[in-house]
């Protein structure tokens, strides 16, 4: 049931802001160069999809991240968001987490596709998945292919650090990939 409310609510938050983002651009010229310029809005998010197997063990873990942007100024934005997590591994009851996340991007103009590259911080609240609180740096880095005026894929990689509260060690991990979708309006 967890995983379905998770679903739902990441859906409430992307299909809204791609219905606008069609309906602006059904009324703008076919131009595919989006909008980095300071005060436009981004709303968006990515989903993963990891699977990892080793002596034998396997275990998979879903993660969908709706967010919200602005530019502060052109090419800088700044953003916030969730991240919904769903993870199973043989043997063990399948869990679930959440975290709340903001940070920066810079956007790098590659005509026709925009690379950024930026940080984010996260806080990870005690669920039956962590056990625990933690926080979270990660680097990020990726390209947007813009598919119109408003709409880009989006595609990217994080490498980042965990500390678990009252931890003594910590927890680097890193992302092989995100697929997402982001839509930008203009002020």
């Amino acid at each position: 049931m967890k995983r379905f409310v998770l679903l739902a609510v990441t859906l409430a938050f992307l299909l809204p802001g791609t219905a606008l983002a069609k309906e602006k651009n059904n009324k703008s010229n076919d131009g595919r160069s989006i909008s980095v310029k300071k005060g436009t809005m981004q709303l968006g998010g990515s989903a993963t999809l990891d699977l990892d197997s080793y002596d034998g063990y396997n275990q998979w873990t879903i993660n969908l991240s709706p967010q919200v942007g602005v530019f502060v100024q052109k090419g800088m934005e700044i953003f916030g968001g969730v991240s919904l997590v769903y993870y199973k591994a043989d043997d063990v009851d399948a869990t679930t987490g959440y975290s709340i996340n903001g940070g920066a991007r810079y956007f790098f103009d590659m005509n026709p596709m925009w690379l950024y590259l930026g940080g984010q911080g996260a806080y990870y609240p005690e669920t039956d998945q962590f056990g625990t609180a933690a926080f979270g740096i990660d680097g990020l880095g990726g390209v947007l292919l813009p598919l119109s005026k408003n709409v880009a894929l989006d595609l990217g990689a994080t490498l980042g650090m965990l500390k678990y509260d009252g931890a003594d060690k910590s927890n680097i991990h890193f992302s092989g990939g995100y697929l997402g979708v982001q839509c930008f309006f203009k002020p």
